[in-house]
């Protein structure tokens, strides 16, 4: 997806050029990555819900008034339907939380479901159910009762809570939202490891809620009177009132993170919403961020990366100065030696300044060999290490490469890369990255079976013993052998096989090498019976790789001799 670039401070000059009141102004610049909003060729609209640690967003594609999709957006805008072919109105089919693996709690139907990698399974929340709230980052998911509310992790309903409208809960199980403790007005509060804290409100002030809490019991809510409703900060016992915005007495806010970085919203009247950013006591508008929409949403919801989730948009916050920065993806978690394993590599300029002559450097893991690497912009040379000139990148800019191996032997392949740049680096800690690969030995299944010819035979005459062995894979089989031990009335006249040499006669012993998956060898065998009556002879054989099915690894015939 295409991402620009937008300094707030540029945003907030702006607004006073123009006459209108603006609040104090950080000095950061964000990259706007917009969700994919396409299915199928059809042009929706995006709701966005909830922002997760990984910078995925959820929350449904509208298609007209009553067809809506869950959606799941990755950290570049990318889209996955999560209930394909299943659509219906926007209060039965959306998505309220992804969690920091990416599971996503939604509707479908009316029901609540998780959804992980692509399989849906229903959520029973017991009879007293109401409705699904949140989904924190280490995957609970907390609902309202008939009483309350209910914490579900993993398969259960951990925790119940009487008596409170909840909001929140943040990664240790803290819940916050409002309860009416005395019957005397409803006040925001802290539910935590079964003691209720209520916080108050502001003076002159009647009601308040907690609407967001952090791991560190930081919590963020309103505070109401019957002429305004004001966002307030609370930490340790105290509540302070954040600052407000010019021109409303309607500030919400929506989210906190780790850093105590609060996002929310100012409302003006008549649909008009302004996106906001407290940070270290400056309150800043984000709605030029994201342009012609940006009067219209509030944000729903902020990370501890300070990525913000806005009107369809994800704001990523660059660092000040110059930040190269790598990251790897494999192909797959673990490789069957012989196979080959694709690195997908990233390199982003996640700071705010332009930086020249970015070069990468990967030390391929001991245990593959190389076979190629191509680069989306510049060129890459060697092999063990591969070293690629990747030329300039703007702010935000970022440019991949693909590097194939294969391995050659089992255990750990361990992939390290590095970046360089230029100019000095204000984040080097992202300049290295390491990901880790499970080689496994090929596993095969050899079989054999065996035919004798003629049967019966007369005693002198020629007798055939064809052994036929077969790789049925999945993987290649390599140092198969087979071996068969002749009856004592056998009389040794030859062997061949039509892969490998053969040797021995008493006990012939073929060493046919490898197998493909699905490749066959045959093995000849003739001798001269020397005695007359009923002969068994059995065949078996071996490999050097892990057989997953060795009931077929010897095979036996029985001969009537005349």
């Amino acid at each position: 997806m295409a991402t620009t670039l937008l300094s707030i401070r540029s945003i907030g000059l702006a607004m006073l050029a123009m006459g209108i009141a603006a609040p104090a102004i950080a000095a950061t610049t964000y990259s706007v990555t917009p969700v994919n909003t396409t299915v199928n060729g059809y042009q929706g609209y995006a709701y966005v819900n909830a922002l997760g640690a990984t910078g995925a967003m959820v929350g449904q594609i509208g298609f007209g008034v009553v067809v809506n999709s869950p959606a799941l957006w990755s950290n570049t805008g990318q889209y996955t339907d999560l209930t394909p072919g299943l659509y219906g109105g926007p209060s039965s089919y959306y998505a309220i939380g992804v969690d920091r693996a990416e599971r996503v709690a939604l509707y479908a139907a009316d029901a609540p479901y998780l959804w992980t990698n692509g399989t849906l399974t229903p959520l029973d929340f017991g009879i007293d159910f109401l409705t699904m709230i949140t989904m924190s980052d280490v995957g609970q998911i907390l609902s309202s009762t008939t009483t309350g509310a209910s914490v579900w992790t993993n398969g259960v309903v951990t925790t119940r809570v009487s008596g409170i409208t909840p909001y929140d809960i943040n990664n240790k199980g803290d819940i916050t939202g409002s309860r009416n403790p005395t019957g005397t007005g409803v006040q925001a509060t802290l539910w935590s490891n079964g003691t209720f804290t209520d916080l108050g409100v502001l003076p002159g002030d009647t009601t308040s809620a907690g609407y967001s809490i952090n791991d560190a019991k930081h919590l963020v809510g309103t505070s109401s009177s019957s002429s305004q409703v004001r966002a307030f900060f609370w930490k340790d016992g105290v509540m302070t009132a954040l600052v407000g915005y010019a021109g409303s007495n309607n500030v919400t806010p929506i989210a906190i993170n780790n850093s105590d970085q609060i996002v929310g919203s100012v409302y003006f009247g008549s649909g008009v919403y302004e996106p906001l950013i407290w940070d270290n006591g400056v309150v800043t508008n984000l709605s030029a961020v994201v342009g012609q929409y940006g009067d219209q949403c509030p944000p729903r919801g902020i990370n501890d990366a300070g990525q913000i989730a806005v009107c369809g948009y994800l704001l990523t916050p660059l660092a000040t100065g110059a930040d190269i920065g790598v990251a790897i993806k494999p192909s797959a978690a673990s490789v069957v030696v012989g196979d080959s394993l694709t690195y997908n590599l990233k390199v982003t300029n996640a700071g705010a300044e332009p930086v020249t002559n970015a070069m990468l450097t990967d030390t391929i893991p001991a245990g593959t060999s190389f076979v190629s690497v191509v680069p989306s912009v510049g060129s890459c040379n060697g092999s063990s290490p591969v070293v690629c000139t990747l030329g300039d990148f703007a702010p935000g800019a970022s440019t991949n490469v693909q590097l194939i191996v294969k391995a050659t032997a089992s255990g750990t392949l361990i992939n390290n890369a590095n970046v360089t740049i230029n100019e000095t680096d204000v984040n080097a800690v992202n300049d290295n990255a390491k990901v880790y690969v499970t080689a496994t030995a090929p596993t095969a299944d050899i079989g054999v079976t065996m035919t004798d010819s003629p049967d019966p035979v007369k005693r002198g005459s020629n007798l055939t013993y064809a052994i036929v062995v077969k790789n049925s894979g999945p993987g290649n089989a390599s140092g198969v052998v087979t071996s068969d031990t002749l009856p004592s009335s056998m009389s040794f006249v030859s062997a061949r096989s039509t892969q490998g040499s053969c040797s021995g006669t008493t006990t012939v012993t073929c060493t046919l090498g490898s197998l493909a998956n699905g490749a066959s060898s045959t093995v000849t065998i003739v001798v001269k019976p020397g005695t007359r009556g009923t002969f068994s002879n059995t065949a078996s054989i071996t490999s050097s790789s892990s057989d997953t099915n060795t009931v077929n690894n010897s095979a036996t015939v029985t001969t009537q001799v005349q």
